[in-house]
């Protein structure tokens, strides 16, 4: 698996119940602004990790600097957020309501095609659905083509757990 083809953070589509915290937890370790992220066993801010109950929270707000207080977005089960498949793999490639495991990396995530510990259902395809605006006046989320979005939800199982 790999993430070369990636040219774009994970982006919410539709925030649902989705909670903004600013200054209520720690950064247990350096991140950029819209990193999915993680809360810790610990009680900080980390990194998403691919697979797991626990592995994805939110999206960061801006850079986290270790010790310092976060500002992200903690995800409801609602909330719907756009990221984009693998290399190789195309949006069509995945089944709609099946959850998958994450490739996750600063500033490059993606869906995969594994669903072994997966923690991103998918919900629909990008070109489903054009969102509410279109910042580049050319919406092209062609679900055959290698990268291109898929709109996911993660499970009240993998927000409610932790991982260390």
């Amino acid at each position: 698996m790999a993430v070369t083809g990636i040219t774009g953070l994970p982006e919410i589509v539709k925030p649902g119940g989705a909670v903004e915290e600013r200054n209520d937890y720690l950064v247990g370790e350096a991140y950029a602004a819209g990193d999915l992220i993680r809360l810790a066993s610990g009680g900080t801010i980390k990194l998403a990790e691919a697979t797991s109950a626990g592995a994805v929270h939110g999206i960061a707000l801006e850079a986290g600097v270790v010790d310092a207080v976060a500002k992200i977005i903690l995800f409801a089960d609602d909330t719907v957020v756009s990221i984009p498949t693998i290399d190789g793999e195309s949006p069509a490639d995945l089944t709609k309501s099946l959850t998958y495991a994450l490739e996750v990396g600063t500033g490059a995530y993606a869906v995969t095609a594994t669903t072994t510990n997966g923690v991103a259902t998918v919900v629909g395809y990008a070109d489903d659905s054009i969102p509410w605006t279109d910042r580049t006046s050319a919406f092209d989320q062609d679900s055959t083509v290698d990268n291109n979005r898929v709109h996911v939800r993660f499970k009240q199982t993998v927000l409610d757990a932790n991982v260390a």
